[in-house]
């Protein structure tokens, strides 16, 4: 939604009847004479409250998750790894996200446009400042989900020795990066002048559709965590892990599975960019399914880090997540089976932690830290080892 389009639902509205013409504006989207005529402006509701408790439970969430898993590194492992400066960042930025929703609450965000006000210099300058902080939100969301799945990438890398997973990962990655170029791209230049997205003022702006380009780049996004949630499990399963670790690893990917729900609920509001009239109202769902997306990420890729706190604690998680030296004792599983479930799950030690002077220096001595083969560079992307 653009301002030359916001400028002649506000005339709409303002008349009641058919959109006015703005001067030196072309009729992108207007609402059809049925559209204004048909609204509702009895309805008085308002979805603030709703805003306000998700962008704070969601705020909640990422700096809870992302602050233990930073004690875990720093204090604990004594490493701080590339994903975890990924996830760090996508966390920042999910927090721009939040603040930038809750600060477009005073501009009328979340109620409907006819309750925002009856003057027209009113509405047009609290509108401004909304289309300006959606600006904001859409390069915030773009830079938050692309590092939050960047991070994921860099732990799988970090995990898996199998060279055919480990091209998928690259590829997913690259995929990934062109994405975010694109959408940061498009979200910029969608208008010429660029202060056309959200400046009344502006004579003879050019825009495109958003929504056009916001199918695909969803679609995309929907297929790369399909491939984040999946293609991990086969080689999972292939580990020597007890049923209970098989079960929460099972449960974790569910749950991160509701990002990809929170994507496909979102595609569901896209028509409604470029097409509503009621914008403040109706761009809130959308608004909600991306900081779902991004709070989902952050909080799932945080909790395997976690492995080592929550193994300190007596009760359910000491029994979920048993600590590496009890299943040592199990003298039936081999050497190898158990550098392998350990390397799955950290290379934690029986204290629950990884002591610095046997922390892996680079991703190829990982492998050789958890006694894992060295990739080899010649194996077929088919023939996973």
């Amino acid at each position: 939604m653009m301002a030359a389009s916001i400028v002649q639902i506000i005339d709409a509205f303002m008349a009641g009847t058919s959109p006015i013409e703005h001067q030196n504006r072309p009729a992108i989207n207007t609402p059809s004479p049925d559209d204004v005529q048909g609204a509702n402006r009895n309805d008085k509701r308002s979805e603030k409250g709703l805003d306000i408790a998700v962008n704070s439970v969601a705020m909640s969430l990422i700096v809870v998750f992302v602050l233990l898993r930073c004690y875990v590194r720093v204090f604990m492992m004594r490493r701080f790894f590339l994903d975890d400066t990924l996830m760090c960042l996508a966390a920042v930025f999910t927090i721009g996200v939040c603040t930038c929703a809750l600060l477009a609450l005073g501009e009328g965000f979340g109620e409907h446009i006819w309750n925002i006000g009856s003057d027209r210099a009113q509405l047009y300058a609290q509108l401004t400042d909304l289309l300006k902080l959606m600006f904001a939100i859409h390069i915030f969301s773009a830079i938050a989900v692309t590092c939050t799945k960047l991070s994921i990438i860099a732990s799988y890398l970090r995990i898996f020795p199998y060279e055919g997973f480990r091209r998928l990962m690259y590829v997913t990655g690259a995929v990934t990066i062109a994405l975010f170029i694109t959408s940061i791209f498009v979200t910029i230049f969608k208008c010429v002048p660029v202060q056309a997205s959200w400046d009344f003022t502006v004579k003879h702006p050019k825009c495109f559709k958003l929504s056009h380009y916001l199918y695909a780049s969803t679609g995309i996004n929907i297929a790369t965590d399909l491939i984040l949630c999946l293609s991990p499990l086969p080689y999972f399963y292939k580990m020597q892990l007890p049923r209970r670790q098989k079960t929460i690893i099972s449960v974790l990917f569910g749950i991160g599975g509701l990002a990809l729900v929170a994507s496909s609920i979102r595609i569901v509001f896209l028509y409604l960019i470029d097409t509503t009239v009621d914008i403040t109202w109706h761009l809130v769902p959308s608004n909600m399914c991306s900081i779902a997306e991004c709070t989902i990420g952050i909080v799932c890729g945080s909790i395997p880090p976690m492995r080592p706190l929550l193994g300190k604690f007596p009760g359910v998680f000491r029994r979920l997540l048993p600590s590496t030296g009890s299943q040592c004792r199990n003298t039936e599983r081999s050497d190898q089976e158990m550098r392998e479930q350990n390397y799955a799950m950290g290379a934690i030690h029986s204290d629950g932690q990884t002591p610095q002077n046997s922390i892996p220096r680079d991703d190829g001595d990982v492998e050789k830290h958890a006694g894992l083969p060295e990739a080899d560079k010649s194996v077929s992307v088919d023939d996973p080892r």
